[in-house]
């Protein structure tokens, strides 16, 4: 339990760093060798889903709501990252002639997407806040 309250403390503290002072960030990020997936894309995930069961209960959505839409941003989620860094790896490989490898790769992608979490932890519990969408942008800017 210590070790996934450690994930999601560092999944935090990175985002918060990025937001505030992201190129002294990514020089630490990229002497960082911990598992991406593990320290930072899973907590966010986790907490973005029960965020949604919260945020459909505070709402007073059916049951069926609240069931379906954690799944359904699971699912969201289970293909847009995957499909992000198809999408990443190709465009270097095919438009700049560049290799990187996977795990730097899922380093650039990964970071890049705080902004997305955030915005995704807000509609969760606010979820008529669309406006807030907008947001979204800052992951380029990350990027």
């Amino acid at each position: 339990m210590r070790k996934v309250w450690d994930s999601i403390r560092l999944a935090f503290a990175r985002s918060f760093n990025l937001l505030l002072d992201g190129n002294k960030e990514w020089n630490q990020i990229a002497n960082d060798n911990r598992d991406i997936k593990q320290t930072y894309l899973i907590p966010f995930v986790t907490i973005s889903c029960i965020l949604t069961v919260v945020g459909a209960i505070i709402g007073g959505a059916p049951i069926h709501v609240i069931l379906l839409r954690p799944i359904l941003w699971l699912i969201i989620f289970s293909l847009s990252i995957p499909t992000v860094l198809w999408i990443s790896r190709f465009s270097l490989q095919k438009i700049y002639n560049v290799e990187i490898p996977n795990d730097l790769n899922e380093k650039i992608i990964g970071y890049s997407l705080t902004g997305v979490f955030f915005i995704r932890m807000v509609l969760a519990l606010f979820p008529n806040f669309f406006i807030v969408r907008i947001f979204a942008i800052f992951s380029a800017y990350i990027l």
